[in-house]
């Protein structure tokens, strides 16, 4: 979607089925460690919400491709959530980015306050590629929500080209959480270089 219809950087985008074809190949890597004694949950994102965004602009597909994703997604297990909807754990709300009043995610350096400033419970989101957490006092027998955006899991230091050289500030690693009657109890980062470290070839 960044790269417009004509242009060097449209041509080297890889097609779909080379972007399912390397989905594939993450999961297999990922199946083959935790196998599938464990929930496997997700929420899509934004990238996966534009297969949707094209075949509503090319109704003669309609159906074909996003089809195809959910088709890999149940291939190895997972339960998908589509982009926008909430995904509840012990009464904390995932998604991969809160909508506002208007139907847009929120974003911008402050995403988190303007998030906490309308959640009515405890959030964990990402989309914005920056880690951050913050705690907000709440009026009722809850007295506070936590909001967490998790950052992103590319490679480390990886800024994409449509950012090019702007403050992004982005974060690289994975979380690990304790969830308790709607609130994040603990939450933990391990940076994707300690990953590499300790897992990688």
């Amino acid at each position: 979607m960044h790269e417009p219809p004509g242009s060097i950087g449209y041509s080297h985008k890889p097609s779909f089925r080379q972007d399912l074809e390397s989905l594939e190949e993450a999961l297999t890597v990922i199946f083959k460690e935790i196998g599938s004694d464990i929930p496997l949950l997700l929420t899509e994102g934004n990238h996966e919400h534009r297969v949707q965004r094209w075949e509503e602009a090319h109704p003669a597909v309609e159906g074909g491709f996003y089809e195809q994703l959910q088709a890999v997604w149940a291939r190895f297990g997972w339960k998908a959530v589509p982009f926008g909807e909430w995904l509840f754990i012990g009464g904390v709300g995932f998604t991969h980015v809160p909508m506002n009043i208007m139907g847009r995610a929120y974003g911008g350096k402050a995403a988190e306050n303007q998030i906490a400033n309308d959640a009515l419970f405890s959030v964990v989101f990402g989309h914005t590629h920056r880690s951050v957490f913050k705690r907000a006092p709440k009026i009722g027998p809850s007295q506070s929500i936590q909001i967490l955006n998790l950052g992103s899991a590319m490679p480390e230091g990886y800024v994409a080209s449509y950012a090019g050289t702007a403050t992004t500030g982005w974060s690289y690693g994975i979380f690990e959480l304790e969830i308790r009657a709607g609130h994040i109890i603990q939450h933990h980062e391990i940076p994707l270089s300690k990953l590499e470290t300790l897992y990688g070839d």
